[in-house]
């Protein structure tokens, strides 16, 4: 269902890119038909229905892949979790509450490093304002 070749614009192919908006004369529909401009929306549309089936053949194919990781790790994860099981010692043992593993570090020691990268990094108080000399 190709338009006749009289209601392309000559020298204009199918009617590539919206061709009724012309640099020289923008808004005149005046050579073109309703069947001529019928047939570019229609492609147009064909053209972004093929655009969004491969997106959603990307978007499953993506969607696949997560599961399989998410699978992947959970596996992953009960296969470790067992390991772990098989070389705890014995129950009796898993009673007994975790030893804590290491200390905080002193909160007074953190601040000063904090407000060492602070004054190193400090933003210079007139950054942020706009110079009107600059226009």
């Amino acid at each position: 269902m190709t338009p006749t070749k009289d209601a392309m614009p000559e020298s204009r192919g199918p009617l590539a890119k919206a061709p009724w908006v012309a640099p020289n004369r923008p808004g005149d529909l005046s050579r073109f038909t309703t069947k001529a401009i019928i047939h570019y929306i229609a492609k147009e549309l064909e053209d972004l229905k093929k655009r969004c089936e491969v997106l959603e053949r990307r978007c499953e194919a993506l969607e696949k892949r997560c599961r399989l990781l998410d699978s992947g790790v959970e596996a992953h994860v009960k296969e470790l979790d067992t390991k772990i099981a098989a070389s705890s010692p014995a129950k009796s043992h898993a009673a007994e509450p975790a030893p804590e593993s290491e200390p905080e570090p002193e909160l007074g020691r953190e601040d000063e490093t904090l407000e060492e990268y602070d004054e190193e990094e400090s933003v210079p108080d007139d950054y942020y304002e706009v110079k009107s000399e600059a226009k």
